[in-house]
């Protein structure tokens, strides 16, 4: 259980949010998106099976959605690293490569 005074930030916009953002139907207060979800999990990581360092969690195929998992536990990371890359910016950079 988080106290009351922990902090931690959405995984979309990098809003700080209290303990009590991260109950199972809460949105992000700035940008309204789900709080309880594999995105904002300590457990998220990308690249491996499920996207999940948790090796008996449920599969989740939605990563921003909020889910029911019962190991879900708010990442306290304070970057922007699990943030939607903007996927023109990602072209245009990929397009910079080959020009």
């Amino acid at each position: 259980m988080l106290s009351d005074n922990w902090q931690g930030t959405c995984w979309h916009c990098q809003q700080r949010l209290n303990a009590h953002d991260y109950q199972r139907e809460n949105r992000c207060p700035a940008c309204s998106k789900a709080t309880h979800c594999c995105r904002n999990c300590e457990y998220f990581k990308p690249g491996i099976a499920n996207s999940c360092r948790e090796p008996i969690a449920e599969h989740v195929n939605d990563k921003e959605r909020a889910n029911f998992c019962d190991y879900f536990s708010p990442s306290s990371r304070n970057d922007n690293s699990s943030a939607p890359k903007d996927p023109e910016q990602l072209l245009s950079n990929a397009e910079d490569l080959f020009s």
